[in-house]
């Protein structure tokens, strides 16, 4: 047994072959109880069971909320309960309705079914031939399907026929007969029905009573002229469709209708769609349901009288006389008669046809149509203020509230106010003007093609059909037709809307430069300058300025002009036109993910194919942007610019000096140039691009290397810290943002450069100028003696070999001697000369540097007062920062900071390859890392060692030593006194002593001698003449006595070991 519970929504529920409860809870549920006896359950709603997949008889009476057995070829079988739908089978059925309203499908088969109380439909639509029936209340009446008697039916008020050619006939009560498809003929009979015949040509005659014929499921217009009991046509999308008579009241569909009734009191509801409804005779009710619909009173002589209420129903007066019933109505035609129409909030339209009227919009933008008339007709509007319509030079309506008008085919003139007003003149030379507020001439009647530009309160002459036609003044915007219409603003804030046909909006008079992307019938921006100025709509061609404009279409052909400047044009989908015209100009395919294959030919047509298939046609173009795919692009004989985008791309730049542009890349770029031979281009490290015939590179937002050819190169880093190699040929070289860097390691001869930030800067090779440079921070030179000269900015410079004279001028520069091997040796003067020896040989003259950085030897670098960096790279460095906050960094290998300069106190925790703070005198100062070894100054100093074997040297005062983890090292080598006994905390095996012989001078060798230690509790002095460093094992104490027992001198202690620990003459070291 299966348990099928439902929601409160609208569920189909289908059950097993065992024994289901099935509850349907809320909503209209389809339950298919399927095999079993199952419990159903509907719940709340309009429930439906199907037993349609029964072959045999199926006997149900529905008894509301109380269980109702089902029996199948007599057995019982379900129990249904609140169930007002039923769907028998194949079998011979006999179904009987409740007192609700049931809806009972008998089937295949002989069925008997019997609505019951209750408004009940006998449904026949899943029947595909003829469906015959009359029906006769409780009265047995045979329905023939096919022709062939087949079930007997009673207490049926409606009946739903199937899609053959049905033939439904009511009876004495109200009836609803829905045909469906086919041809099918529907007779109401007595009483109130409602007739529809879906699809096919049907006829329906409500007979007597209050009829209704319902279209609603129409989605195209609907048009009919009730006549009583005289046939009437109902046509439908243009196409005549159905005949009914005897029909008092119509329902339309979806689709904007025109519904007339006769002499008598019809009821006219237009549903969705703007429909047209008109009454005719007799006391009507127009409902004009969703959207906007008028009300057509041009058949009354008499003055007919309305104001309208925002939809809700108000009563139509004709002559005085309550007439017609209106509701949801937004406009209204008037009559011959002196007609008063009041409109609502709504945007309400009013033609008031012959006679006096007055025409009161109410709130709302509301129009005001004299499309009738054929005299001219000049009105200029006043607000809330009466405003007087001259017909033919005579005053004829009186306006108030209203905000748009409508002309007829006379020479109109037309004024606006200040509210935002729009005009349609119709036929003839309308003058219309537009007054203040941003005001619209609406052409969207005309066929012929509309040709306007634009003049704010100046006069605009409109061309239709190339023939002068209206005068705009004060009109800012403007609704083309269906031609193919030219707009041209007036620098203000313009709506173009094209309508139907291929429209073109022309900036070629502007001043600024414009950027637009097409949207076919949305809004579409256009951005004149630097602010949003115009409105495009329905636009499927622009024409840009003098300056440099972004056009951009949408999925339509589009024709792209760009006019002067240097613009980028792109077409989007469809098969666009691209010219460039004047300037240098850009066809955009960035969008495109199939490969592009395109090659320019200048003024001439060339075909861009997208994915094979030929698209655009592009002219007047020097430069592309393409997309995501395998594209093959070529230049011409012009200069021209080609962006591959991603993608495995083939680019040529053909003749000219053309660029390889990689703007767009986010990773590292790696290309060297080599003329017409066809070059790889890596980007993040692996080849993407083959290019070839190219002069310049453009490099992306990393960092790139940009190498030249023996041409003459413009290499432009762009973003990123590039590096860029100009080769042979008188190059400029633009790093643009980042700290970039002009390789000239290959330069044999001298080279000579001054940097001066953003401008350009000359540099002589040989004393030669050969290429420019600019945007560049750092200077890589060859084997020459070269002078380097830096600028504001933080420049690098490596002289490589050759005695070199770097000046890094203002910024905080640096000299880079990463590429030596032999050790490097300089000691910073600020703005003095210094000496740079390299392997011991003075090679380079240094000033207004800062930084340095060492080589791969034993490098000893030593600052100014200034804030230096020093880093060592490789080999055994000596690092003295001398005075400033400075940097320190000893690289690879056992590097030692200095602070033997410093008379404050020292202190520093040294932490490996993480920066760590150096004090002096109690105050932060230096930074250093990578340093394993410190010497200390004159005061008392605390040095602590890493992980790692650090040597560590207080220098003079009384210091304090930790060595940490690792074999470390603890020297003395500073003269000897009461002042200066240092303290080691945490001497280890492992751990050694160095002495300086320089203080130590009574001690020779290499490791001190057995003979030469003596160790003892207590021990503060030798116990013979050998022996010169005493080791007290109670304090830790460590004496140095130069002549041991002899009494020439006093032991010195020069230490303490805080551990007490154990000490032999293998632990102490002579050094130098």
């Amino acid at each position: 047994m299966a348990v099928i519970n439902g929601t409160a929504g609208n569920n189909v529920l289908i059950g097993t072959d065992l024994d289901d409860v099935i509850s349907g809870f809320g909503g209209d549920d389809f339950i298919q109880g399927l095999g079993g006896a199952d419990v159903i359950n509907g719940g709340a709603g309009v429930d439906t069971v199907d037993y349609s997949e029964k072959t045999t008889s199926v006997v149900v009476t529905l008894t509301g909320a109380t269980a109702a057995t089902v029996f199948v070829n007599g057995v019982a079988d379900d129990t249904l309960s609140n169930v007002e739908n039923v769907y028998g089978g194949s079998g011979n059925d006999t179904i009987t309705g409740d007192a609700q309203n049931n809806l009972i499908r008998g089937g295949g088969g002989n069925d008997v079914l019997d609505g019951g109380a209750g408004n009940d439909t006998a449904d026949y639509t899943d029947k595909t031939t003829s469906v015959v029936v009359t029906l006769a209340g409780a009265t047995l009446a045979t329905v023939f399907v096919n022709g062939i008697a087949e079930d007997t039916i009673s207490n049926f008020e409606n009946v739903y026929g199937g899609s053959g050619n049905d033939i439904l006939t009511g009876d004495d009560r109200a009836n609803i007969l829905r045909g469906e498809a086919g041809n099918d003929i529907l007779n109401g009979g007595a009483d109130d029905d409602s007739l529809s015949g879906g699809a096919g040509n049907d006829t329906a005659d409500g007979g007597t009573g209050i009829d209704t014929f319902d279209l609603r499921e129409k989605t195209s217009s609907v048009v009919v002229q009730l006549s009583g009991a005289n046939a009437a046509t109902v046509f439908v999308g243009g196409v005549a469709e159905d005949t009914i008579r005897n029909v008092e009241n119509i329902v339309g569909g979806t689709a904007d209708d025109t519904l007339s009734g006769d002499a008598a009191a019809n009821k006219l509801s237009g549903a969705r769609g703007n429909d047209w409804l008109k009454g005719g005779g007799g006391a009507d009710t127009l409902d004009g349901g969703e959207d906007s619909d008028t009300a057509d009173y041009s058949d009354k002589a008499a003055a007919i009288a309305v104001a309208l209420n925002g939809g809700n129903p108000v009563t139509v007066t004709v002559g005085g006389i309550a007439e017609d019933l209106i509701a949801k109505i937004e406009n209204i035609v008037g009559g011959s008669g002196g007609d008063t129409i009041i409109g609502d909030a709504a945007a309400n339209a009013f033609r008031g046809g012959l006679g006096a009227d007055v025409l009161d919009g109410g709130g709302g933008s509301d129009t005001a149509d004299f499309s009738d008339k054929v005299q001219s007709v000049v009105l200029a509007l006043n607000g809330a203020v009466d405003a007087i319509a001259a017909v033919g030079g005579t005053a004829e309506d009186t306006v108030r509230n209203i905000e748009n008008i409508t002309g007829g085919s006379g020479n109109d003139q037309f004024t606006g106010d200040a509210a935002a007003n729009t005009f349609r003149g119709g036929l003839g030379a309308d003058v219309l003007d537009g007054g203040d507020g941003s005001d619209t001439a609406d052409y969207s009647d005309k066929t012929a093609s509309l040709v306007v530009t634009l003049a704010g309160p100046n006069a605009a002459t409109v061309f239709v059909g190339g023939v002068a036609e209206d005068t705009l003044r004060n009109i800012e915007n403007v609704i083309g037709g269906s031609g193919n219409d030219v707009f041209a603003g007036d620098g203000l804030q313009n709506v173009f809307d094209g309508g139907a046909g291929n429209d073109t909006v022309d900036y070629s008079a502007s001043a600024k430069g414009i950027a637009v992307t097409l949207n076919g019938a949305n809004d579409a921006k256009v951005i004149v300058g630097n602010a949003v100025e115009d409105t495009l709509r329905n636009i499927e061609n622009v024409t840009g300025s003098a300056i440099a404009d972004v056009l951009t279409g949408d999925s339509q052909a589009n024709v792209l002009l760009g006019g002067g400047g240097g613009d980028i044009l792109k077409g989007g989908g469809g098969q666009d036109t691209i010219d460039g015209s004047a300037g240098s100009d850009t066809a955009d395919f960035s969008d495109k993910t199939a490969g592009v294959v395109l090659t320019l030919a200048g003024a001439a047509d060339a075909i861009a194919t997208v994915g094979g298939v030929a698209e655009d046609t592009i002219r007047n173009i020097e430069n592309i942007f393409s997309g995501a795919g395998a594209d093959v692009l070529t230049g011409d004989a012009g200069n021209n610019a080609i962006r591959g985008g991603a993608g495995a791309d083939s680019l040529d730049g053909g003749a000219g000096a053309d660029t390889a542009d990689y703007r767009d890349k986010t990773q590292s770029v790696v290309v060297t140039l080599d003329g017409a031979t066809p070059v790889a281009v890596k980007v993040g490290g692996v080849i993407e691009d083959t290019i070839r015939n190219f002069e310049n590179i453009a490099g992306g937002s990393a960092a790139d290397t940009l190498t030249g050819d023996g041409l003459a190169n413009v290499l432009a880093g762009n973003d990123g810290a590039d590096t860029l190699r100009g080769g042979l040929g008188k190059d400029v070289l633009d790093g643009g943002n980042g700290v970039d860097t002009a390789d000239y390691l290959e330069k044999t001869d001298a080279i000579s450069v001054t940097l001066n930030g953003t401008a350009s800067a000359a540099v002589l090779v040989g004393g030669t100028a050969e290429d420019t440079i600019r945007g560049v921070e750092n200077i890589l030179s060859g084997s020459g003696a070269d002078t380097l000269v830096g600028d504001a900015a933080s420049n690098m410079f490596r002289g490589a070999l050759g005695a070199d004279f770097i000046d890094g001028g203002a910024g905080v520069d640096t000299a880079d001697y990463r590429e030596k091997t032999a050790s490097v040796e300089v000691a910073l003067l600020g703005g003095t000369d210094s000496f740079v020896f390299v392997g011991g040989v003075a090679e380079d003259t240094i000033r207004n540097i800062e930084n340095v950085f060492g080589g791969k030897g034993n490098d000893t670098l030593t600052g100014d007062g200034l804030a230096n960096t020093l880093n060592g790279n490789d080999g055994k460095d000596l690092l003295t920062g001398g005075g400033g906050a400075d940097i320190l960094d000893g690289g690879a290998a056992s590097d030692t900071a200095s602070y033997r300069d410093k008379t404050a106190s020292v202190s520093v925790t040294l932490d490996g390859a993480t920066y760590t703070t150096v004090t002096v005198g109690g105050v932060a100062e230096d930074t250093i890392r990578n340093v394993e070894n410190i010497w200390g100054g004159t005061g008392n100093d605390s040095l602590s060692g890493d992980a790692n074997a650090n040597l560590l040297s207080g220098g003079g005062g009384s210091d304090i030593l930790f060595g940490g983890a690792g074999a470390d090292i603890f020297q003395f080598d500073f003269a000897l006194g009461s002042t200066n006994v240092d303290t080691v905390l945490d001497f280890t095996a492992g751990d050694r002593l160095f002495l300086s012989k320089s203080v130590f001078t009574t001690l020779s060798g290499g490791t001190l001698a057995a003979t030469q230690f003596y160790a003892a509790a207590d021990a503060t002095a030798a116990q013979n003449a050998n022996q010169k460093i005493i080791y007290d094992t109670t304090s830790g104490a460590l004496y140095y006595d130069a002549d041991g027992s002899l009494s020439g001198h006093t032991a010195v202690q020069f230490a303490v070991l805080s551990t007490h620990p154990s000490l032999t003459a293998g632990d102490f070291v002579l050094v130098v």
